[in-house]
């Protein structure tokens, strides 16, 4: 007797960014599909003895070839230059680049969104 495809067949679950002793917590980040067919995601890397949503923390990228099978190891893509990098969103847009949008967060009273822009799938912003 055949078995009825289930409703989430092909659905998995993996850990893409786990915490280390050296980076205790990762947070926001956001997953594009590049025309390569690999998956890129950026997400914010907390530093050690992050305890609070104010500690340091930078922007790093991993890349999936295998549609978040497994995954790269960290990248460094923009290094912490502030209190702290935060709310990491991508966004593809219809001329083909990729936007990329994060908050730096200089103080508790100052936190400023900016955007980059990717001509070439991420490689360079």
């Amino acid at each position: 007797m055949d078995r009825p495809a289930a409703a989430d067949e092909g659905v998995f679950k993996t850990v893409v960014a786990p915490a280390t002793r050296e980076h205790p917590r990762n947070g926001e980040g956001d997953i594009v599909l590049l025309k390569d067919r690999r998956l890129m995601l950026v997400y914010s890397r907390f530093n050690a003895g992050a305890t609070a949503d104010d500690s340091p923390a930078e922007i790093c990228r991993r890349y999936s070839p295998d549609l978040g099978k497994t995954w790269t190891g960290d990248e460094v893509l923009i290094p912490n230059d502030a209190m702290n990098l935060m709310s990491v969103s991508l966004l593809r847009l219809q001329n083909g680049e990729i936007m990329l949008v994060f908050g730096r967060r200089v103080s508790n009273g100052d936190l400023r969104f900016h955007a980059r822009f990717s001509t070439d799938e991420g490689k360079a912003w």
